[in-house]
């Protein structure tokens, strides 16, 4: 399922078919569904990881060189056989990508643009979307910029099941957008946009749909340290990266042109060429800046977290509280961690909502609570009524 109205559908059946209503742990998952169902975050790219999967692959691919006894020494050693093992297989891999040729299924033009392109392990993944494309009819409904695709046998699908997709085109640059949002979680064209494409006579993939780091010349394009910094590159449309990167970047100018008036007159002259220029280029929001997405949220004035944000020397950082009490070993969770709704506690007992074990009726091994008495003279201890 890819999008909300099939996940919501899909689980209100099963909950109804296995009587899951009341069940602890079904209603605390469904209630931070949108940390885990990928419905929820489908247009943001995630490279086919939506779980802890790279940090458990590298867990446990460290743990197969380094034992956790280890001293720091060994670690490094054995470290430097991990690095020279991966070597070895982007190696085998590169090699691979080039010298084994690609069995193609259906012989149309588009595979054959995608085999010479794409990775092997790529092209596998782009072949079964392709193959699932022939399950589907196109029905054109504005005139070249908007079509319909659904599938051939959509009364034999199930009742969550979505049959029917919406794709726009742009024909005038090449570019497809399925409602979906396979290409923008993946990288990689669904079913659904490839079938338009067939059907209207594209014969390549769009430049424009082929992101560069599923591409056999990736390697290529930049260095290592500098493929970040790509103008495709996934980082330039997320919400954090663009003004933490021009944030370190202008520090790192200030600090050089502070060291002497001609480096001071350098950089004063381009930072006042450069405000025209951006000027007229910065009149387009995409709304991902932080400026527009602090004034959509409504939390704060923009200008108090730029003026916050500037690095004074007679700053110093708060110190941090002591909180009371035994000292605890959880981290601290940054803020997209912490659930905003509360989640449901249930009974220990009779997995029930509405009370704590401490109060279950169904608890009939509760002892009773032992009378206090005087420590000296062992009469009853009559408690204070409070009001």
């Amino acid at each position: 399922m890819v999008t909300v109205e099939e996940f919501e559908q899909a689980w209100s059946i099963l909950v109804d078919k296995y009587g899951l209503q009341e069940h602890p742990f079904i209603t605390q998952i469904y209630e931070v569904r949108e940390k885990w169902a990928k419905p929820y975050f489908a247009g943001i790219f995630c490279a086919r990881m939506t779980s802890t999967q790279r940090s458990e692959s590298a867990n446990h691919m460290l743990k197969g060189f380094v034992p956790p006894g280890y001293s720091i020494n060994m670690f490094v050693r054995h470290y430097s056989k991990l690095q020279f093992d991966r070597d070895q297989e982007e190696n085998y891999q590169e090699m691979r990508s080039w010298l084994r040729g690609s069995v193609l299924n259906s012989g149309l033009p588009i595979e054959v643009h995608a085999s010479k392109i794409y990775t092997p392990n790529v092209f596998g993944l782009f072949q079964i979307h392709l193959f699932q494309s022939a399950s589907y009819l196109v029905r054109e409904v504005v005139d070249g910029h908007k079509f319909v695709v659904k599938h051939v046998s959509s009364e034999r699908r199930q009742k969550w099941s979505r049959t029917e997709y919406e794709v726009i085109a742009a024909p005038d640059r090449g570019y497809f957008k399925c409602e979906c949002g396979m290409y923008e979680h993946m990288g990689v064209l669904c079913g659904h946009a490839l079938r338009v494409m067939i059907s209207v006579g594209v014969t390549e993939i769009p430049e424009c749909h082929i992101m560069k780091r599923w591409t056999r010349d990736a390697y290529r394009d930049m260095p290592a340290h500098l493929t970040l910094y790509q103008k495709d590159s996934p980082a330039m449309q997320s919400t954090s990266f663009r003004h933490s990167a021009l944030y370190r970047t202008a520090i790192e100018i200030v600090r050089m042109a502070d060291t002497n008036p001609d480096s001071y007159e350098v950089a004063m002259s381009h930072f006042l060429d450069a405000i025209p220029i951006l000027t007229e280029t910065s009149k387009l929001k995409d709304g991902l800046g932080l400026e527009e997405r602090v004034r959509a949220a409504g939390r704060v004035e923009p200008s108090v977290i730029f003026e916050s944000s500037t690095l004074r020397p007679d700053f110093v950082a708060p110190p941090k509280r002591k909180g009371s009490g035994r000292p605890t070993s959880a981290r601290n969770k940054p803020g997209y961690e912490k659930v905003s709704v509360p989640r449901t506690k249930f009974c220990t007992i009779c997995h029930s909502r509405g009370h704590r074990a401490n109060g279950c009726p169904s608890n009939h091994n509760k002892k009773p609570r032992r009378e206090a008495r005087c420590s000296n003279c062992a009469c009853l201890v009559i408690r204070r009524q409070t009001a």
